[in-house]
């Protein structure tokens, strides 16, 4: 079994560096474009490589890039009709950054020029963003004693949703959290989960507390 392991994690090894050198390569060839390249070329002729968005990030770091230039490494690629960067551009002006970021796979896949690899690399990074957040503001093992910490926790990971979701933490005598878990994803205006369902995770892993926690993506901060 750990032999297996071993190859396949050296296959995937191989994969990743063939990729980056495929990568670079198309990066070097695109800087020297000439005229004849049409509008969906990967990366403007004109630009510098030192200036691209990759590089600039390596070099600069990520703060030091616009949100057009961040975009533009997570898309990788243009389309016919503009290349990458002005592929960046035009999806903040249509949507703005919150929108972007906010849009479904669904909705991002009705972009033209947005493939199923462009659409998940972008929500991948958009949940890695929400969960570190949330990762970050909760010390581990600090109890929970109010309201305001269970928001503070969970805001950035349920606050910019556009679906309603219902998490069930499991918390220990003093109030710590010991387990955390999605019970429902589903629509705008409210949410149904039985009570067994509420139960059974605290039930499983024997919390003698708990808390449920929701959004409100409507806006309306009504009791559900």
């Amino acid at each position: 079994m750990r032999d297996h392991l071993a190859d396949l994690t050296a296959a995937w090894e191989r994969e990743d560096h063939e990729r980056d050198k495929l990568s670079e390569e198309a990066d070097t060839a695109s800087v020297s474009a000439t005229k004849r390249q049409g509008p969906g070329s990967r990366l403007t002729a004109h630009m510098d490589k030192d200036d691209l968005p990759r590089e600039r990030l390596v070099r600069l770091g990520a703060d030091a890039l616009s949100n057009a230039e961040l975009v533009a490494i997570l898309l990788s690629t243009g389309d016919r009709e503009e290349n990458v960067l002005e592929k960046s551009r035009s999806l903040l002006k249509d949507r703005g950054l919150v929108g972007l970021l906010r849009s479904d796979v669904r909705e991002l896949q009705q972009v033209s020029g947005l493939g199923v690899a462009k659409v998940t690399r972008i929500k991948a990074a958009v949940e890695l963003a929400a969960r570190g957040l949330a990762d970050d503001e909760w010390p581990a093992r600090q109890p929970f004693r109010s309201a305001e910490q269970v928001f503070e926790r969970y805001r950035g990971l349920l606050g910019d949703l556009v679906h309603e979701e219902v998490w069930v933490l499991v918390l220990d005598q003093q109030h710590c959290l010991i387990r955390e878990e999605r019970l429902y994803k589903g629509m705008v205006h409210g949410a149904s989960v039985r009570v067994a369902e509420l139960l059974r995770p605290v039930i499983v892993h024997q919390g003698p507390a708990m808390i449920v926690v929701h959004n409100h993506p409507s806006g309306a901060p009504r009791s559900a």
